[in-house]
């Protein structure tokens, strides 16, 4: 798979966990509504925090799955990459956080600014950390990877 399609499906996964966990913790918490269609359907009355919570669970497997099965196919067994998975995880998280907080000392009256920012910065270092290193293609043909992170 060329890196193009990579990043693409990167990319569409992100888009995609993103409904997705806004749908659950809209549907875990006080609800779902449509208004354009006049449609509500009723939560499960979970507080944010508890829905939020089950939620990101309910993301961390489904990002792990897609992943591996659909846009980082790789030779490292299944049970082999799902540590380093949430480790990638943990630092691209940390460095989402520390851009955005960051950012939002040059910008405090543009949250949304540093909020983007660090959910670049993080997405760059878990692309780069997928690719080289949690679901590596093969010894050959990973471009832009050192042989010693295969």
């Amino acid at each position: 798979m060329r890196l193009s399609q990579r990043i693409f499906r990167f990319l569409l996964g992100g888009l995609l966990g993103y409904f997705l966990g806004v749908t659950l913790t809209q549907g875990l918490g006080s609800g779902l509504e449509f208004k354009y269609y006049g449609i509500y359907i009723p939560g499960a009355g979970l507080s944010f925090t508890a829905a939020y919570g089950v939620s990101l669970c309910v993301l961390i497997l489904w990002g792990f799955l897609y992943n591996y099965f659909y846009n980082f196919k790789t030779i490292r067994p299944m049970r082999e990459a799902f540590v380093p998975y949430l480790g990638a995880l943990g630092i691209s998280a940390a460095v989402n956080y520390a851009t955005a907080v960051v950012f939002e000392s040059f910008f405090p009256a543009m949250p949304a600014i540093a909020v983007g920012a660090g959910m670049l910065a993080g997405g760059a270092v878990k692309f780069l950390l997928y690719h080289c290193y949690v679901f590596p293609l093969d010894k050959v043909s990973n471009v832009g990877c050192s042989d010693s992170t295969q």
